[in-house]
């Protein structure tokens, strides 16, 4: 999948996550702001990516957390 694909090319913490994206959506940008739009549209793709890890890492904690209680 291109959740295990992200994780495996990153290996990357899940509270570094956020961190990347956002480094990411502001290289994004300069690359818009210099007309490099299919590099900026890679770069998007990949912030889509990262997101969607982020969530599944935040779904998989709560899932722990809550198996916890039972």
């Amino acid at each position: 999948s291109r959740i295990a694909e992200t994780k495996l090319k990153y290996s990357i913490k899940p509270n570094e996550i956020r961190k990347k994206i956002e480094e990411l959506k502001a290289t994004m940008k300069k690359m818009a702001q210099k007309l490099e739009f299919e590099e900026a549209a890679k770069i998007r793709d990949e912030v889509r990516r990262l997101e969607l890890l982020e969530l599944e890492t935040h779904e998989g904690t709560m899932m722990d957390s809550g198996s916890e209680k039972t």
